[in-house]
């Protein structure tokens, strides 16, 4: 019985040092996913720009600084009101967390369509590619990095 008593007890222990943890890092990454769908449900910003800077950051997720071109916003700055967001304008400069940031290359042209809810990448003046809007999958991580990385 006493064996029995050790094993259930470490057991609880077991439960108790890596069941919390566990728990409070799938809710934290529910939130964030949550938090995403949220964000783009409201996002209502339209731009494009020259890619003039990239920046990784982790797991070929960075930042890409853009010359703005057109925009619908003279400036869009979330970061006090979102854990995550998409971008940073101001000053015809913009900012944008990109997952994708293997594909960009400096001098292409990026299309931020919040009514499609897509970015397109432009080369040679001709679509190079086109995807759904997407933010960093562990992005209370990423956020914490990118955060210090901004230059806006």
């Amino acid at each position: 019985m006493t064996r029995l008593l050790k094993i259930f007890g470490i057991l609880i222990l077991l439960l108790l040092f890596f069941g919390i943890p566990l728990k409070l890092y799938f809710n934290r990454n529910t939130k964030s996913y949550n938090n995403q769908n949220i964000y783009f449900e409201h996002f209502n910003v339209s731009f494009s720009g020259i890619v003039k800077d990239k920046e990784q950051v982790s797991n070929g997720a960075g930042i890409v600084t853009l010359d703005i071109i057109t925009s619908s916003v003279k400036e869009y700055d979330v970061r006090d009101e979102y854990e995550t967001y998409l971008c940073v304008i101001k000053n015809d400069i913009a900012e944008v967390i990109m997952n994708r940031l293997f594909l960009i290359q400096l001098d292409d042209s990026l299309v931020i369509d919040s009514k499609r809810k897509k970015m397109d990448l432009f080369r040679n003046s001709s679509l190079k590619e086109s995807w759904d809007f997407q933010l960093p999958t562990n992005a209370t991580f990423f956020y914490t990095f990118a955060r210090w990385k901004h230059k806006l």
